[in-house]
């Protein structure tokens, strides 16, 4: 049984080792003096504290995701009928959350709008814990879905400007954020599962990795941020 926690702990770790390796390659000297990019210029530790909070929001999404559907059909005495209503005005409510973040991005600091997503996702996920009936948390779906909505426009957007002209690292860092978070979500929820079985505390682990997101990329939005054109120049 040992394998089932060794196994995600071991692609926990070779997937990150991969993103170190990507991380370095990105964090080089540009071309030349004369042409500074935006995404040499913006890694440090500012970018280091938004990608973790970016993957621990995701972890926080993934294992609500996990969770939620079990703690309505179990611990609330819902139906899988209440599970789709569920998805369906969480899908009504994130679609157009997501057009309104989109007309967000280009005049507030995309930061700015992950650390809020995140808060109000955690503000989410503190109602939901104490949810008595299934209908409880369809309707909490309204507060879900524009904090669902913010965190992802956030974590794309901000990824693809993370190494502006370096395509290739910034779209293999998306799926590397998403691949490990949704591991370790799976992972966490195997530990909750087993050594505590209350399927409740699925819900507080993830608050507290939306709590710690969202105060990480806060942090992130207090250092200066340079965007830049898509030919690479700072803006």
């Amino acid at each position: 049984m040992w394998t089932w926690y060794l196994s995600p702990t071991l692609a926990v770790l070779a997937t990150a080792y991969a993103g170190c390796l990507l991380w370095r390659a990105g964090a080089g000297p540009g071309p030349s003096p004369q042409s500074p990019r935006a995404g040499d210029q913006n890694f440090g530790w500012s970018s280091f504290c938004a990608v973790v909070g970016i993957w621990m929001s995701s972890l926080a999404m993934q294992l609500h995701g996990i969770a939620v559907p079990l703690v309505i059909s179990g611990h609330l005495g819902g139906t899988v009928g209440d599970v789709g209503l569920m998805g369906g005005v969480l899908a009504a409510a994130e679609i157009p959350s997501m057009a309104v973040a989109g007309l967000l991005m280009p005049r507030v600091d995309h930061r700015v709008v992950g650390a809020v997503g995140s808060a109000i996702y955690l503000l989410y996920l503190c109602l939901a814990i104490n949810a008595s009936a299934p209908a409880d948390i369809v309707v909490l779906q309204l507060i879900n879905g524009p904090a669902s909505a913010a965190m992802i426009i956030f974590s794309i957007s901000f990824l693809q400007e993370l190494f502006v002209g370096r395509h290739g690292l910034s779209a293999a860092l998306i799926p590397i954020v998403t691949i490990t978070s949704t591991v370790g979500a799976a992972a966490l929820f195997g530990i909750v599962d087993a050594y505590i079985g209350v399927l409740q505390y699925n819900l507080v682990f993830a608050a507290t990795f939306a709590g710690a997101g969202s105060v990480l990329i806060g942090i992130s939005a207090s250092f200066k941020w340079k965007r830049a054109d898509p030919g690479g120049s700072v803006a």
